[in-house]
């Protein structure tokens, strides 16, 4: 369920809310570090919080006693700053989309989205699809997830984001 969605100017609106919404852990908070990665994962080490990457990687190899299982999202990584640790976890672009883009496609289960949403949120959850591309280097026909023109979709970035941290 989304519970908020705004434009933040400053690191420090971020445990503002982890306050008013009441978060029970600090590594609930997820921050996407596409964008300037070492200044968010500094910012997670210091707060606790969890970074959250998306990436070209197909599936990520979990170890489970002897048993090897492929997941969309990476097993937890840390991050060294100085005496902190940031935590990251990294998740299938490709994968996360497609499983979100079938959901919405066939109807799947209702995302919440709050009344006083802002009104670019609507925008930007259509400013991606899914299309055939030449690879370059092998001339085979892969699909991808890409932007639609100029649209902006950095709110549509958010949603595979929350949902591979829900896996």
């Amino acid at each position: 369920m989304l519970i908020f969605c705004s434009r933040l100017l400053e690191w420090s609106q971020i445990p503002a809310l982890v306050t008013k919404y009441h978060f029970a852990k600090p590594n609930f908070v997820l921050i996407d570090a596409g964008y300037n990665p070492g200044r968010v994962y500094n910012f997670c080490a210091s707060r606790g919080y969890t970074a959250m990457r998306g990436d070209a990687q197909t599936e990520f190899i979990h170890h489970a006693g002897r048993r090897r299982l492929k997941r969309y999202y990476s097993p937890v990584e840390r991050i060294n700053f100085g005496k902190q640790q940031a935590v990251l976890i990294r998740w299938s672009n490709e994968r996360i989309k497609d499983i979100l883009g079938r959901l919405r496609s066939r109807g799947g289960p209702a995302f919440e989205i709050p009344n006083d949403v802002m009104p670019d949120y609507q925008a930007h959850m259509v400013s991606e699809i899914k299309k055939d591309l030449v690879d370059k280097r092998t001339g085979d026909i892969q699909q991808r997830w890409v932007k639609i023109g100029s649209r902006a979709n950095h709110l549509f970035d958010t949603r595979p984001c929350r949902f591979a941290g829900r896996l």
